[in-house]
């Protein structure tokens, strides 16, 4: 598995303000938006959210953390989002950053 500072030095050199990430399974109109990257969060505009969320770098990591297991389908989405409410929107950019490879 890589590193988690990895994946964030990917995310954080990659990702620009007003980028719109829009997964395959997506509708055109269903793009995240990215809003601002600093070295310890990142600030989206969701597709379905009123307003910006920002997503600390602590709660990318333990979504990291869990990555692999959440791929291989033995841990879900609710057991995610029990450890961050902010999961569904860390699973969109590493589902982007799985994509970029």
């Amino acid at each position: 598995m890589t590193a988690f500072r990895t994946v964030w030095s990917y995310l954080t050199s990659n990702l620009r303000s007003g980028r719109k990430i829009t997964l395959p399974s997506a509708s055109r109109s269903e793009s995240t938006t990215i809003v601002s990257i600093e070295p310890d969060a990142i600030t989206i505009a969701p597709p379905r959210a009123k307003g910006f969320v920002r997503i600390p770098k602590e709660d990318f990591e333990t979504i990291w953390r869990h990555w692999p297991d959440f791929q291989a389908g033995k841990i879900t989405r609710t057991e995610l989002r029990q450890l961050t409410s902010r999961s569904s929107y860390i699973l969109t950019l590493f589902t982007w950053y799985d994509s970029q490879k």
